[in-house]
């Protein structure tokens, strides 16, 4: 029988030696030179000033640039940019004008007025001085002019590159001061090699004998570098290329001198000794062929030799001579030449470059020519001309021709040559964005001396244009947002304009202004005409790099990193390299041995120049590399163990040349730690570096954390200067990073510690405009790892809670309370605590820091809540969000968009309470960031506008403000401390605490962290404090060693003393008793009035049908077992509420004064009396109390023996007694009452249940001696202990043994005496469990609701790899529909969802399951988390978005939202049960053999068999749903062929019949769509399953038949199906098949079957088709 089946688918600057001449001159009282001399002056020419010689002068404070003597001496308010003057305070006009005789008289009056400001710092801090640039064996003279102004003897010391040169200076010189006198400090100096900067310091002390005078604050006025000697001869001389062709005319290279003298011109000549000097030429600075000599006699290879001098053109005594070795090489004939423009502008005036000429040549030292030439192609030649590479208009351009062609020879200098024809389309001519500069350091200045960035616009035609009500803008949604005024630009001329945000728009030529700045990190600018919509040019550039402009190359017309800023004038070219950046071949890090140092530069040819001490490099100055450096440790006292080694690549084809830093460290050096290692650093102190403990740990001390090392020329102030950071691991865990950034000091009352805090700023202006690395991707309670972009991070020293305040005794509680001391974590701690909540607050990490080499402390590295913290971990830009610093200072974007407009409108918000507070506030935040700040008990420094933030976005509805505990340090050290009475933040905590739901909020977060073992329960808080601890302990000693205190309880302040005791309080004492006392200061408050109703057990694992005990104070407790709040918003009863009576009784099962047995004999006896089974019949018995010695009269009702040996008593007492228990499974709580003299230890069945007044050993024995001997009450009252466990008792008879000890053998006197209460339910709850349920239950009392109590009670087996699959998931759902989204809402993303299904035959519950890659979700936090068996649970994007499509799934099937989404081409998704076992993890894909249909086809993908378990992994294993949309819990999505139709295929395609037509195969695996839409198949995914279409038989009264079975889409609506039979190909009929009952699969498909009318062997053959139709 035939079947048929038709189917239709990184002085050593030497102080000159032989000038140390006056190496102890006395120069005023205790006045020491050591180098150089003090010198009084009556006027200019008394100075050293020789205007040929002087390098720099400079006027400090002065208004204004003054000639004295010839010599300019120009402001440092506007300085030479190698200048830098660091002081603290500035005075204009300090002194009345001296006055001072000279020759000159205009040089006279200026050198009056230069005398009269100043700059000055108060002590300790001091005024810097640094001049860069300058030459390694060149002999300088610094000088430095000083005037008093009154007779005052101000001292300081002057240091000259870390070296005292001058011992307690006197502002009053040698003498005395008078009106007509000043004093010069002049001093010789050179330079040691690779050193090119001076560094000069003025300060109170750095060094020798104590400061003098009671005014130690350096001031100065002015100060000038002179050039005294320079070398004999310059020092190189170079010329490249060194090859030429035999036929070449042109040079041959240039030469370049590299000369220390300043301003040297150098002359180039033949000199004698060179055998092929006649040969050659020279012409300025090249090379050339002598034309008279013939080369072509010889061949290629051949060489010659020149001997070439270089001579000083104002010293002919200076020169140089260098032997070059010439090569002739072999010509090769250009093989190709090219235009870089492709268009021309039809306004285009006569000179505008077109583009740039290049050629292809295989001779790499070639050079070419161009020419226009005639040929094919030379059509319009005529209309251009060729300046050297550069194509140029030379005559008007046509405007209605539309393309116009040249043709171009190109000849190398051996004459060889090529020529080519170019096709150039014709454009209309334009105004457009030339080249912008949007990190400007110094590139151009505008009118108020501002380095603003700028853009420039260029008008390419022909005639001037008018920009009059033209915009510019940097925001496509606003396109108008600056106007034009009246100005216009020339013919072929540049307009630039300031983006500066001051929005200026003057129409009379001055500068123009925007209102917006750029972005360093790159945008888009729109240049709009006055329609306000037409985009006549826009420029999108990248993050851009300081002083690099970006724009359109001046000859090529394309668009890049220009080599140069050209505002006003033509581009120059493109940089063939952006960033010529030095690579070294050691990375930074921490070693052990000297090594060889390799660099490179990015672009060949480079000349690198390099520093070791941490000077920065120049183009100029530095050493020039030219081969490998031995790197080995510095040996300077305070810098010992470390090398800061910084290059510069310098390269005319590269914008930007950054320097780079690598700093490398020798803990214990090569030689020995003394010698060359850091453990020689001068700062380390002798008590700790030499202690018997500490010394030998203080190498592993400074290795246990990463480092940061900092380096920059001078010190750190408070105004912000450029420096360099670097990360460098100490343990190879991490890459590390280094970045130039900006770097102040930064506090309040720390600044006055010399160890400060520092705040890093990473900018555009320094190189990079963000740190990109993942900083704190490895630290601990982190719930936001992923961000690794950093505009901003501190490096806080520890601040008060450091040697500097906390350690000081009269500092460390403001003289109330108990006196704590530092412990350096109490801020990271804070922050760690505000994460373990569950909030993104600021991530931190501890390091060691070096400062130029030097060891400066242990670190905490974090981050600070700003707007641009913000955006990083909320999404969004910057400028969407505000931040303030304790209500006081905050963010300021401009245009009034300022922090203070956000900030009062979260008060208003918070006063108003309700919905609006939530549109401002995040409860959440606020109420978890009060109550840390209570538990902290910092009632000194934090108030209400003080040591707090908060930060969030600018309008409401979009988050809510974020809250963020900020100087942290003084908490934790006085556990009775109470601060609710702060009116912290800035009064809206106590504003909103007037809403009574956020009231009832705020005891929820209350009763979460302080109540079963919650955050802030000892158990909660100590582990992170203690990880904090342990952390840096090891740290601390280097620490230690670096930092004292001025005074302690005892030097030096240590780790294994004031830093382990005040540990040891704050977990012994503080955690331990916080807890309670923080309840009560709540409770008096009125803040937490209704305890919580309690469970009995507190959620856990359950049998179906379980009933808890409910337990409260009085009141009327409200329960829910859906997940809901027994409180509705406004403070209604959810009417799903139960009510019950959750209080208590009490019952007593021992009295006090009954009946014990007793033993009183002295023996041991062990353990087994203590059994429940004991047999104690022997035992004496007496009434309680029991006991001796409280004489006649006293409470003992039976007396007791001691042995009668008064200097030898009994130790020991042992009573015994049983009781009756009933219902002990209703019993919720025992309270334990024992009186005791002196110590007792209690059983109860056997069991210790409590020791009193004993020692914590592990066995408690019949000697064993009571802690302490009681006395007064503490031997009279009874002890209380209410956390029994009831599980120890029985049903019915009980045994309570106990055991009374003596403290001592003479003790006077034995007490004993206990009783036992329960308490028990008034009214036990009928609450019945019968699945996985999260129970809710709060107590109403006097209109008050407690807080809420949530438990989850666990029915079933946990879910493990054995019995959860995922069965479905949609990872690129189809677009939403109209219906589904009628308000344009969503995205595909919005309807992914993951299936989980249940495949074992029993219930499971998903308690701590959670997803970690791929999306992120966990069960803990889930309303619905059991599954039946059988059954599925789904997750979800977006479950509004779900429901539109999904109308039909029950919200119990949805445990609840994922965050993140499942990536379109893959990814791996891993779900994780709550002991961190792998339940599931696979990685899906895209690709074959994937199913390719769910990759935004509208299908799914489904786990094939699920039941079996199947490996995830596999792509087999899954398949494409049946249907779009899939079937997630099982439901069907229906719809007719022309709504399948619209979700299957794009507009295009749905125009095509061809593509979307019924009858079309897209992807041609011969079904029709209309088949396909019938099976649920993808008509674009040609992979079918198998057995689609089964043959089978079916027997029917012992006669079989021929059937037909297949799997029909359940969701095909319209569809009819028929089965034909027939004899051949062409006679088909339905008549007599019978179609028989169809089978629901339950996963989007209904099992068909069909059988034949005729019998099998009825007929000879037998033809079968399926026939689809509608």
């Amino acid at each position: 029988m035939v079947f048929l089946f038709r189917m239709t688918f990184s002085l050593s600057r030497a102080l000159i030696p032989f000038l140390f001449i006056l190496t102890s001159l006395s120069a005023g009282a205790d006045t020491i030179v050591n180098v150089g001399e003090i010198r009084e002056f009556n006027g200019p020419d008394d100075l050293e000033l020789d205007p040929s010689r002087i390098v720099v002068a400079i006027d400090v404070f002065g208004d204004s640039d003054r000639m004295v003597n010839g010599v300019l001496f120009e402001t440092d308010k506007s300085p030479p940019a190698n200048v830098t003057v660091t002081a603290v305070n500035s005075i204009n006009g300090w002194t009345s004008r001296p006055t001072y005789a000279g020759a000159d008289s205009t040089s006279v009056d200026n050198l009056e007025l230069i005398m009269q400001d100043i700059r000055w710092s108060p002590a300790p801090a001091g005024i810097s001085l640094e001049v860069a640039g300058l030459n390694p064996g060149v002999e300088y003279e610094l000088q430095m002019l000083f005037s008093e102004g009154g007779n005052r003897d101000r001292r300081w010391d002057i240091g000259i590159e870390g070296e005292l040169a001058v011992d307690d200076f006197s502002s009053e010189g040698e003498g005395a001061w008078n009106p007509n006198n000043g004093f010069a400090y002049i001093a010789p100096f050179s330079l040691a090699a690779g050193d090119t900067t001076l560094n000069v310091e003025l300060k109170q002390h750095l060094g020798g004998q104590a400061a003098m005078g009671s005014d130690n604050n350096p001031i100065l006025q002015a100060f000038t570098v002179t050039e005294i000697t320079v070398p004999p001869t310059p020092e190189s001389l170079a010329l490249s290329p060194l090859e030429f062709f035999a036929t070449q005319s042109a040079p041959i290279g240039n030469f370049t001198t590299v000369d220390l003298k300043r301003s040297a011109i150098h002359v180039y000549s033949l000199a004698a000794g060179g055998t092929d000097n006649d040969k050659f030429t020279i012409s300025d600075n090249q090379l050339a062929p002598d034309e008279l000599y013939d080369f072509s006699g010889h061949a290629p290879g051949s060489t010659f030799a020149v001997k070439v001098r270089t001579t000083d053109a104002d010293d002919p005594t200076r020169f140089q001579e260098e032997d070059f070795i010439l090569t002739l090489v072999q010509p090769i004939a250009p093989d190709d030449l090219f235009l870089s423009a492709t268009s021309i502008s039809s306004g285009a005036i006569i000179g505008t470059p077109v583009g740039a000429l290049t050629s292809s040549d295989a001779n790499p030292i070639d050079g070419h020519t161009y020419e226009l030439v005639p040929g094919a192609g030379d059509t319009d030649n005529s209309r251009f001309s060729i300046v050297g590479d550069t194509l140029e208009v030379a005559a008007s351009i046509p405007g209605a021709q539309a393309e116009i062609s040249i043709r171009i020879r190109s000849t190398d200098r051996s004459g060889l040559s090529i020529a080519k024809s170019f096709t150039l389309a014709v454009t209309d001519p334009s105004l457009r964005i030339n080249e912008v500069v949007a990190s400007n350091g110094s590139s151009l200045l505008d009118e108020d001396n501002s380095a603003s960035d700028w853009i420039e616009i260029f008008n390419e035609q022909a005639g001037s244009a008018s920009l009059n009500g033209w915009y510019l803008s940097d925001d496509v949604d606003n396109l108008t947002k600056w106007t034009f005024p009246a100005v216009s630009i020339g013919p072929n001329e540049f307009l630039v304009v300031f983006a500066s945000a001051k929005d200026r728009s003057p129409t009379d030529g001055s500068n123009l202004h925007t209102n917006f700045q750029l972005s360093g990190g790159g945008e888009t600018l729109f240049l709009v005409k006055p329609d306000g919509f037409t985009i006549a040019s826009q420029l999108e550039f990248p993050e851009v790099y300081p002083d690099v402009s970006y724009g359109q190359d001046g000859t090529n017309n394309e668009l890049g990193f220009l080599q140069s800023a050209t505002p006003g004038t033509a581009n120059s070219s493109i940089a063939a390299n952006v960033r010529n950046e030095v690579t070294f071949s050691q990375g930074r890090g921490l070693y052990d041995a000297a090594f060889q140092l390799e660099l490179t530069a990015t672009v060949p040819g480079s000349t690198i120049r390099y520093t070791t001490n941490g000077q920065k490099p120049t183009a100029s100055s530095g050493s020039i590399y030219n081969g490998p450096v031995n790197v080995t440790p510095e040996t300077g006292t305070s810098t010992r163990g470390t090398r800061r080694i910084r290059a510069i690549a310098v390269h005319p084809a590269a914008a930007l040349s950054p320097v780079a830093t690598h700093t490398y460290l020798w803990v214990n050096g090569v030689t020995n730690e003394q010698t060359d290692g850091i453990l020689g650093q001068s700062v380390f102190r002798a008590a700790i570096k030499n202690h018997a403990t500490y010394g030998p740990e203080m190498d592993d001390g400074l290795l246990a954390l990463p480092v940061v090392s900092i380096v920059k020329s001078g010190g750190v102030s408070s105004t912000e200067q450029e420096m360099s950071m670097e990360l460098i691991s100490n343990d190879g865990s991490e890459p590390g990073f280094q970045i130039d950034a900006g770097v102040k000091i930064v506090g309040g009352a720390s600044v006055g510690s010399a160890k400060n805090n520092w705040r890093c700023y990473f900018r555009s202006e320094y190189g990079s405009s963000k740190l990109r690395y993942p900083v704190f991707a490895k630290e601990p309670y982190s719930t936001q790892t992923d961000n690794d972009e950093f505009d901003l991070l501190q490096l806080r020293g520890g601040s008060h809670d450091n040697f500097y305040w906390m350690a000081l005794p009269t500092n460390q509680s403001n003289g109330a309370y108990r006196p704590g001391d530092a412990l350096y974590v109490r801020n990271r701690w804070v922050s760690d605590m505000e994460m373990i909540m569950g909030h993104t607050s600021l991530h931190g990490r501890y390091v060691h820091c070096y400062f130029n080499g030097t060891y400066h402390g242990l670190y905490h590295l974090h981050e600070r809540p700003m707007h641009h913290y913000m955006d990083k971990y909320f999404g969004g830009d910057a400028e969407d969000y505000h931040y303030t610093n304790s209500g006081r200072t905050g963010s300021d974007h401009g245009d009034g968009d300022v922090w203070s407009n956000a900030w009062n409108s979260v008060k208003s918000a918070a006063s108003a309470g309700g919905q609006a507070s939530k549109d401002w506030i995040d409860w959440e935040s606020l109420a978890d960031n009060q109550l840390l700040y209570f538990y902290c008990g910092n009632d000194w420094d934090w108030t209400t506008q003080h040591n707090w933030m908060a930060a969030g976005p600018k309008n409401p509805g979009e988050g809510g403000w974020q809250f963020y505990s900020w100087d942290c340090d003084v908490m934790l050290y006085d556990v009775i401390a109470n601060n609710l009475d702060q009116n912290a933040p800035d009064g809206v905590f106590r504003s909103l605490m007037r809403d009574d739901d956020f009231q009832v909020y705020f005891r929820d977060r209350v009763y979460k962290y302080c109540f079963h073992e919650g955050l802030l329960t000892p158990g909660g808080a100590t582990p992170s404090f203690e990880y904090r601890m342990n952390e840096i302990s090891s740290a601390l000693v280097p620490e230690t060693a670096r930092w004292q205190p001025s005074r302690a309880d005892s030097l030096p302040w240590d780790r294994d003393g004031e830093w382990q005791d005040e540990w040891d309080y704050v977990t012994d004492t503080y955690f331990a008793q916080r807890t309670g006392i923080l309840l009560n200061q709540l409770r008096s408050r009125g803040w937490y009035p209704v305890e919580a109703p309690e469970f009995e057990p507190h959620g856990g694992e359950i049998e179906a049908g379980f009933s808890p005990v409910v337990t409260s104070g009085p009141g009327t407790v409200y329960i829910t077992t859906d997940g809901s709040d027994p409180r509705l918003p406004g403070g209604t009863i959810n009417p799903n509420a139960i009510s019950v009576n959750g209080s208590e009784v009490s019952a007593t099962l021992v009295n006090k004064e009954e009946t014990w047995s007793y033993l009183d004999d002295g023996s041991d006896q062990g353990t087994a009396w203590q059994a429940p089974g004991f047999d104690d019949s022997s035992w004496a018995t007496g009434q309680a109390e029991l006991g001796y010695g409280d004489g006649p009269g006293g409470a003992e009702g039976t007396e007791v023996g001691f042995g009668g040996n008064l200097a030898n008593k009994f130790i020991t007492t042992y009573f015994r007694k049983k009781f009756t228990a009933t219902d002990v499974a209703d019993i919720t709580g025992l309270q334990l009452g024992l009186r005791r003299d002196d110590g007792a230890v209690v059983y109860l069945n056997g069991t210790e249940v409590w020791r009193n007044g004993m020692p914590d050993v592990e066995v408690i024995g019949h000697t064993t001696l009571a802690s302490n001997g009681a006395g007064g009450t503490d031997e009279s009252i009874f002890h209380q202990k209410n956390d029994i466990l009831t599980s120890l008792l029985v049903e019915g008879t009980n045994t309570i043994a106990v055991e009374v000890h003596q403290n001592s053998p003479t003790s006077s006197d034995i007490s004993f005496d206990l009783e036992l209460h329960v308490t028990k339910p008034s009214d036990p709850s009928q609450l019945s469990l019968d699945e996985s349920t999260l129970v809710r239950a709060r107590v109403l009392s006097d209109n008050e609701w407690s807080p809420v109590n949530s438990v989850r009670y666990l029915v079933g087996t946990p879910a493990s790899s054995s019995n959860l699959v995922v069965s479905e998931f949609s990872y690129r759902p189809a677009k939403p529909s109209a219906a589904e989204d009628p308000g344009s809402l969503y995205s595909r993303t919005d309807f992914e969802f993951i299936e989980f299904k249940n495949i074992s035959n029993g219930p499971i519950h998903l308690d701590g399951v959670r997803l970690t890659d791929g999306v992120d979700f966990d069960f803990s936090e889930a309303l619905n988390f059991s599954i039946p068996a059988g059954e599925t649970l789904l997750i979800v994007e977006n479950q509004a978005a779900f429901f539109a499509r999904y109308p039909g799934v029950s919200a119990e099937k949805i445990a609840g939202e994922y965050s993140g989404n499942l990536s379109n081409d893959g990814e791996r998704v891993e779900i994780l049960a709550s002991d961190d076992s792998v339940i599931q993890a696979f990685t899906y894909n895209d690709q074959l053999p994937w199913p390719t249909a769910a990759d935004g086809g509208g299908f799914s993908l489904e786990l094939i068999e699920p039941t079996t378990g199947p490996d995830h992994d596999v792509g087999g294993n899954w398949r494409a749903s049946r249907g779009v949309h899939g079937t997630p819990a099982d439901l069907v999505s229906p719809m007719d062929f022309a709504t399948w139709q619209n979700w299957i295929f794009n507009d295009e395609e749905l125009a095509n019949p061809a593509i979307s037509g019924p009858n079309a195969d897209p992807d041609g695996d011969g079904w029709s769509n209309f088949a396909e839409f019938a099976l649920g198949l993808a008509p674009e995914d040609s992979f079918d399953p198998p057995n689609l279409i089964r043959a089978t038989t079916e027997t029917e009264e012992g006669i079989d038949y021929l059937a037909v079975e297949f799997e029909a889409w359940s969701g095909a609506v319209g569809v009819t199906t028929t089965l034909q039979v027939g004899p051949n190909l062409t006679s088909w009929s339905d008549t007599g098949v019978e179609v028989l009952p169809s089978t629901d699969n339950g996963d989007g498909t209904t099992t068909r079957k069909f059988r034949s009318p005729s019998p099998i062997g009825s007929t000879s053959k037998e033809f079968i088709r399926l026939r689809f139709s509608n």
